[in-house]
């Protein structure tokens, strides 16, 4: 099960207590820079239960400012860049740790105060994430229409964004359809799209 925490300097994600990813978000959005992740794979060699192993080792470590580690309530990079060097010592025969660090552009990474946006109606309905967005068409349930971003886009999504926040009203009406959606926001925006069939 997948867990998400986000703050104004990380981003927390976790996969069943097993996997750990964060990312510094103190230069989201931000061209020229770079944000810095780190993840933690735990495994539990002598156990079956992975998530056990994770949570033996969360509990049990004490950090700098004493008490014990949660890796819920990390605030920024630099605590869990502590938390991960600590983990690294609970590698034994019974438990594998594994940290690996990455660096993704600033430009890239969604910044903290980033909302998913959703427009649609009983036709269809569309979302608009960071640097990518999808339609499906609720009407044809045999073939699932859907549109996504071709991957090939140089327009900025900023402007995508900020026409989708000025546009909802119009976008939500009952009347659009599934292909009025994707036309307005391809000749509007400049946006390149790839439609296919769900069930193809």
């Amino acid at each position: 099960m997948k867990n998400e925490i986000i703050n104004t300097q990380l981003k927390i994600t976790s996969w069943n207590n097993t996997t750990v990813h964060f990312q510094d978000l103190t230069n989201a959005g931000k061209r020229g820079k770079v944000c810095k992740e780190i993840s933690i794979n735990i495994y539990a060699l002598n156990r079956t239960c992975q998530g056990q192993a994770f949570c033996d080792i969360a509990l049990n470590m004490k950090n700098p400012l004493g008490g014990l580690w949660d890796f819920e309530k990390i605030n920024d990079y630099n605590e869990a860049l502590l938390f991960s060097e600590d983990v690294q010592k609970s590698d034994d025969n019974n438990i594998s740790v594994r940290v690996f660090h990455n660096e993704q552009k600033g430009v890239r990474v969604a910044p903290a105060s980033f909302e998913t946006l959703c427009i649609g109606n009983d036709l269809y309905s569309a979302q608009f994430d960071y640097e990518d967005f999808s339609f499906s068409d609720l009407t044809d349930m045999n073939n699932m229409p859907k549109t996504i971003n071709s991957g090939t886009n140089k327009v900025s999504f900023k402007k995508l964004h900020k026409f989708i926040k000025e546009n909802t009203a119009m976008l939500n009406d009952s009347k659009i359809t599934y292909w009025n959606a994707v036309n307005i926001i391809k000749e509007e925006c400049s946006i390149r799209t790839h439609s296919y069939c769900a069930m193809d």
